[in-house]
């Protein structure tokens, strides 16, 4: 449990965050492939039996990140992506898995894709504010950040990479940290898809020392 109401989902290269709202679950990530992934949807249905999964947004498209999305398109949820990158989901959603069924392969239904530009999306109940703020970099055009505004938290994905607090110096992160201050957030920790949570403290300093 990260904050209250928002819980990381560990793996061994891979997380995936679960953000509790009044009465469904936004869910950042669903890396790797379906047999990664399909566990985790179970999990979450598991724990959360009331909630049911409303919003998923995937980092960006690379395979690692978005490989078992579609186990979470299986669910019925929407899939939340910059313009950019809705073809490339748009197509993942139609392409056949028949030599080894998926999760959405065994369970047909109709995949939301919504797609959003010319700013954030914020996804909100009323109580809790979830922001999707775009952050194209060098590693992807469709690269995003989720912003928690309540809890000053952002989760990035192949960027930062904290481990154990600290984050190492890096190209990613010098490229990193000018983008997310263009976007004048009040961010206190880094939570990332690799790795666990560093201070934002630690991030710029990392950023600073990286040639």
């Amino acid at each position: 449990q990260l904050a209250d109401g928002v819980h990381k989902i560990m793996g061994s290269s891979h997380a995936t965050v679960v953000v509790e709202m009044r009465d469904h679950l936004v869910v950042v990530e669903g890396p790797l492939y379906d047999a990664r992934t399909a566990p985790v949807v179970q999990s979450i249905k598991d724990k959360f039996p009331n909630k049911p999964i409303r919003y998923v947004i995937p980092t960006h498209h690379h395979l690692d990140h978005a490989g078992g999305i579609r186990a979470f398109m299986a669910t019925g949820a929407t899939i939340v992506v910059p313009f950019s990158a809705k073809e490339f989901y748009s197509r993942v959603a139609k392409a056949p898995h028949t030599r080894k069924p998926d999760s959405l392969a065994k369970q047909p239904t109709g995949v939301i894709i919504e797609a959003f530009g010319g700013g954030p999306r914020i996804l909100t109940d009323g109580q809790r504010r979830v922001e999707i703020h775009p952050l194209p970099l060098s590693h992807a055009e469709d690269l995003v950040v989720v912003y928690l505004p309540a809890d000053k938290i952002i989760i990035e994905a192949d960027q930062v990479r904290p481990r154990n607090g600290q984050v190492r110096p890096a190209p990613a992160v010098k490229e990193f940290i000018p983008a997310l201050d263009k976007l004048n957030l009040d961010v206190v920790t880094i939570v990332g898809i690799h790795g666990d949570s560093a201070t934002l403290q630690a991030a710029r300093a990392a950023a600073q020392a990286a040639k």
